[in-house]
């Protein structure tokens, strides 16, 4: 009986975290996340700026390590995807875990085109910073009236 139990709350765990990504996506809700052993994708937060030339994004990303972090552009999308350790010094008695671990992701539809190829990102003090340069025909100009 305990494994329907189980089961059962693996499923509603389910549910909600594709709901809280559901949301995050759309709208950049966020729900306040459940604790539960059952919950293995995280979503990470983050900052979008727009400047004439590009976006930048800046993705919060504690105890990443860069390797661990794989980012691509897929049509208008940029997506973020990778796994944060948690740490295995059996020596540490962890009595909360308040920074996510495990496997992230992360879309974001980008609304203007972009140059894949100028794309540029750097990862330092947990923080993942995304450069995404418009195409010069994305940019607005303004015209002069005579």
């Amino acid at each position: 009986m305990n494994n329907g139990i189980a089961t059962i709350d693996r499923d509603i765990e389910k549910i909600s975290g594709d709901t809280q990504r559901s949301l995050k996506s759309l709208f950049g809700v966020r729900l306040k996340r459940a604790e539960s052993p059952y919950v293995t994708e995280w979503v990470p937060d983050a900052d979008v700026a727009e400047s004439p030339d590009s976006i930048t994004l800046h993705v919060a990303l504690p105890g990443v390590k860069k390797d661990a972090v794989v980012t691509e552009v897929k049509e208008n999308t940029l997506l973020i995807s990778g796994t944060r350790e948690t740490g295995d010094d059996e020596k540490l008695n962890i009595i909360r875990q308040g920074i996510p671990a495990g496997r992230f992701f992360r879309a974001f539809r980008i609304g203007v085109q972009i140059k894949p190829s100028g794309v540029r990102a750097v990862l330092r003090d947990g923080i993942l910073q995304i450069t995404l340069p418009k195409y010069s025909a994305a940019r607005a100009n303004k015209i002069l009236i005579e």
